[in-house]
């Protein structure tokens, strides 16, 4: 489960420029072991720094995006501290916001609502995890929880964007 090792030993033999990492807001608090007042996320923050770079994280809900499913995901950006910035970069939030109001400018124009379509409401049997099924059923409850881990692409989009950004900085 715990696969940051693996991806600081490939951060360190390769050394990108920059770094995206996805993942549950739960990591901000999770303790680095059990019983421990250290987080897990300052460890990896501490590892990130060791290595190289500066890092900065965002939350976003996918429910922005009208996604099916609201989750909300960690995204976090990291770029070596060797970059050297012609222009002072604008705070991440700043273009989160623009790209959000964007977005909503989007659905609002094409009538996108967040959740379930209505055409699934209306007939269940197309939803492959039917609403309102008692999580009882061990394959549904699989089917939920996988889909409450899907990232939405939009979402990817926005650390995406950030490296583009930041890029066009140096």
């Amino acid at each position: 489960r715990n696969c940051f090792p693996a991806l600081f030993r490939v951060i360190n033999k390769y050394k990108p420029k920059y770094i995206c990492i996805e993942n549950v807001p739960g990591l901000l608090n999770c303790s680095y072991q059990p019983g421990s007042n250290r987080r897990y996320f300052g460890f990896i923050l501490q590892q990130l720094s060791t290595s190289g770079y500066d890092a900065e994280w965002q939350i976003i809900s996918s429910g922005h995006f009208a996604s099916p499913f609201d989750r909300k995901r960690l995204l976090l950006v990291a770029s070596t501290d060797s970059n050297v910035y012609k222009i002072q970069p604008s705070p991440w939030i700043e273009q989160i916001r623009e790209f959000l109001e964007k977005e909503q400018i989007n659905q609002q124009r094409r009538g996108i609502k967040p959740g379930y379509p209505l055409s699934v409401v209306r007939n269940p049997d197309n939803l492959a995890r039917p609403l309102g099924v008692p999580n009882r059923n061990p394959n549904i409850r699989r089917q939920r929880e996988a889909a409450g881990n899907i990232l939405a692409p939009d979402i990817a989009a926005i650390a995406l964007k950030r490296i583009k950004y930041l890029e066009s900085c140096t």
